[in-house]
């Protein structure tokens, strides 16, 4: 985005966010894969980004929906699934700068649903995209992770978290090599 598309955007960021942010409710990935991926691209503009975070934040269920499609439930081609987690992972980590959203984020974090066994959390999904296939989704995971821990509480639980360390120095270039690996 250049200056004058951000200014042309920020112009319209009411509608804009609200529209966008309607149609990453649905359950179709025609509709919510070019809608995360307009709004990841608008949060690099820092008024456009404050406007989607306090979108998100005031709309609880929207932003556990966000949530959601680090997971792809929806039926999808597996190019629209990575799309669907890479762009969200950018917009949440994009976002997560945003101390507001952070908070917002915790309130949603209670009523992420289980994985199985497990309660998803957004650290656990922030550290399972560590390992994914795309550089991009690992980049953006980690970049939320950084976020996150600008928050005392959110640090204190990523660093208490057993598979939080060896996942990210995992990423690290040449790291498996000095393991052994």
């Amino acid at each position: 985005l250049n200056d004058k598309n951000q200014d042309a955007l920020f112009k319209i960021k009411g509608v804009l966010v609200s529209t966008l942010t309607h149609h990453l409710a649905s359950r179709d990935a025609e509709v919510a894969v070019p809608a995360v991926q307009l709004l990841f691209l608008c949060t690099s503009a820092p008024d456009t980004r404050k406007a989607i975070s306090t979108h998100l934040r005031s709309h609880t269920a929207l932003l556990e929906r966000v949530l959601t499609l680090l997971s792809p439930s929806l039926e999808a081609s597996e190019t629209q699934k990575e799309s669907l987690v890479a762009h969200t992972m950018g917009l949440l980590s994009n976002c997560a700068v945003e101390n507001l959203m952070r908070a917002a984020l915790k309130l949603a974090d209670e009523n992420l649903p289980k994985e199985g066994k497990q309660r998803m959390t957004v650290p656990s999904l922030a550290l399972r995209s560590l390992s994914h296939r795309l550089l991009m989704v690992v980049e953006f995971g980690v970049n939320l992770l950084a976020n996150l821990c600008n928050d005392t509480q959110w640090r204190q639980s990523i660093a208490e978290d057993p598979k939080a360390v060896p996942a990210l120095l995992a990423v690290l270039p040449g790291y498996k090599a000095l393991q052994g690996e």
